[in-house]
C-alpha cells in the first residue's frame, strides 16, 4: 500500500478514530496495548523528558504521556490524524511525515514510541535507522510488532486478506499490507541498530482469525489458555520491544 493509500484511507477514520477505540473503548486489543504502555512508563521518570510518538495517529497518546509529565511530540503521515489532533489539544506538537524520514535533529528525544504502526511498513530496517538517529544517547526506544507466529495473524493474512482483494479490486479500494515480524527478527535489528534490548512483552493472545475471534466461547477459551499456559504466551498476537540506544 502506498503512502497516498494509507492517507486517503485515514480521511474517513481520523475525526472519529480517538473516541471510537480509547474512549468507547471499540477495539480490545488496541485498549490493551495503551494500557501496558502505561503500565510500562509507570516504571520510569519521564518528568520533563521529550516524547517522540511515531506514527502517532490522531496523537493517541498525547493524554498519556502528558499525565506521565513528559513534553510530546507527534508525527503522522496522514494530514487528517494530525489535523484531528490539533482539534482535540489545541497546543500539541504535532507534524505530517514519515517515520521513514524524519524532520528532526539527531538526538532529540529521550523516548520514541511507536505503536501499531510498524507492521504497515515494509522498509522496517529503515525505520529502525531513523528512529535510532533521533533517539538521544540512552534513551528508550517502545515499538510493537505484529506476531509472525500467531496463527490468527497467518490466517487473517493469507486467506482473509486474499478474499478481501478480490472484493476491494472490484471496488478499485486499497488494502493495507500488514508485516508479520518474529522476535527473533526484531531483536536483530535492535542489535543492529545500537539498540541494547532490555525487556520483551506478549500480549493480545488469540489463535483465531476473523470471523472466529468474535465468537465469545473462543474468545472465553483463549482468555483461559492465556492465563493458565504461560508457554502459549509467544504466540499472541503482538509483542512490545523495548531497547535503550548506546551511549
Amino acid at each position: 500500500m502506498s503512502q497516498n493509500e494509507i492517507i486517503k484511507d485515514f480521511e474517513s477514520k481520523s475525526s472519529t478514530y480517538f473516541e471510537d477505540i480509547y474512549i468507547n473503548k471499540k477495539d480490545v486489543n488496541r485498549v490493551n496495548r495503551f494500557e501496558l504502555l502505561d503500565s510500562i512508563l509507570s516504571e520510569f521518570d519521564l518528568n520533563g523528558k521529550l516524547v517522540l510518538d511515531a506514527g502517532s495517529g490522531p496523537a493517541v497518546l498525547y493524554e498519556l504521556i502528558k499525565k506521565h509529565n513528559a513534553d510530546y511530540t507527534a508525527i503522522d503521515l496522514s494530514p487528517h490524524n494530525i489535523a484531528a489532533a490539533m482539534k482535540r489539544n489545541t497546543d500539541i506538537s504535532a507534524f505530517v511525515g514519515s517515520i521513514l524520514d524524519m524532520p528532526f535533529d539527531n538526538e532529540t528525544f529521550d523516548y520514541v514510541i511507536s505503536l501499531g504502526c510498524l507492521e504497515y511498513i515494509r522498509e522496517v530496517n529503515d525505520a529502525f535507522i531513523e528512529m535510532s538517529r533521533v533517539l538521544k544517547p540512552g534513551g528508550l526506544l517502545i515499538i510493537s510488532f505484529a506476531n509472525v507466529r500467531n496463527p490468527g495473524r497467518i490466517w487473517n493474512e493469507t486467506v482473509i486478506k486474499s478474499l478481501i482483494k478480490i472484493k476491494y479490486y472490484f471496488k478499485k479500494k486499497a488494502i493495507y499490507s500488514r508485516y508479520l515480524h518474529s522476535l527473533k527478527e526484531i531483536k536483530q535489528l535492535c542489535r543492529d541498530n545500537s539498540l541494547n534490548i532490555e525487556k520483551h512483552i506478549f500480549l493480545n493472545f488469540s489463535l483465531w482469525g476473523f470471523p472466529f475471534s468474535s465468537i465469545k466461547i473462543l474468545r472465553r477459551l483463549d482468555d483461559f489458555l492465556s492465563r493458565k499456559i504461560n508457554c502459549l504466551k509467544p504466540i499472541s498476537m503482538e509483542f512490545i520491544i523495548i531497547s535503550r540506544k548506546g551511549n
